[in-house]
């Protein structure tokens, strides 16, 4: 595929994390995403990881905890609309939170992904959130305001963010299936205190 094709600079939405094509694209070379691979991105964000994956012919699901970023700026502007421009089929997209992914989905009998291929917050650009309110006693929603209702979150530690995705990929992933994602290199990485 020609890469400069799914540029960010031509896609219709994307967002201050997108996922550069080029890095995208060799993600899932290592997850050995090909035609008919199922495959998760549990903090997908504006999809650019689900669109390289599409391209090479699999069926993609994505979840994030923020549901405006699901949604898109309009029905102009959203992960659906860099589908269409490329001619790929739409991914499944669900608002769940990666920290309580054991309570959005119920236990299948055999895992169901071949890949997570995924890029996860660290802080750097975007912090990363987890349902939950800084409040001891938050309020509780009304019935009547659940169907529009925008949850509460806050801060997810770095350590966190990665034992729940691996606890995700030992709950998905079939035998031999592959978790890629990426990992900051800091040059000013010290093994002891980081």
């Amino acid at each position: 595929a020609d890469i400069h094709r799914y540029s960010l600079k031509k896609r219709s939405y994307l967002g201050p994390t997108s996922m550069d094509a080029e890095l995208s694209f060799i993600m899932t070379n290592l997850a050995h995403v090909g035609r008919g691979s199922m495959v998760l991105d549990p903090l997908c964000g504006t999809g650019s990881i689900l669109l390289s994956c599409a391209c090479r012919g699999a069926y993609t699901v994505g979840t994030d905890i923020d549901i405006r970023v699901l949604r898109g700026r309009s029905s102009k502007e959203n992960i659906y609309t860099n589908f269409k421009q490329f001619g790929l089929p739409r991914p499944e997209l669900i608002r769940s939170d990666n920290a309580i992914y054991h309570r959005h989905f119920i236990e299948a009998s055999q895992p169901l992904y071949d890949a997570i291929v995924t890029d996860p917050p660290y802080g750097i650009r975007a912090g990363a959130r987890r349902s939950g309110s800084r409040l001891d006693q938050p309020r509780p929603v009304l019935e009547e305001n659940r169907h529009d209702h925008i949850a509460q979150t806050k801060p997810y530690a770095v350590s966190d963010v990665m034992a729940d995705l691996m606890d995700v990929a030992a709950r998905v992933l079939r035998i031999g299936g592959r978790l890629v994602y990426i990992i900051p290199s800091m040059t000013d990485f010290d093994p002891e205190s980081d």
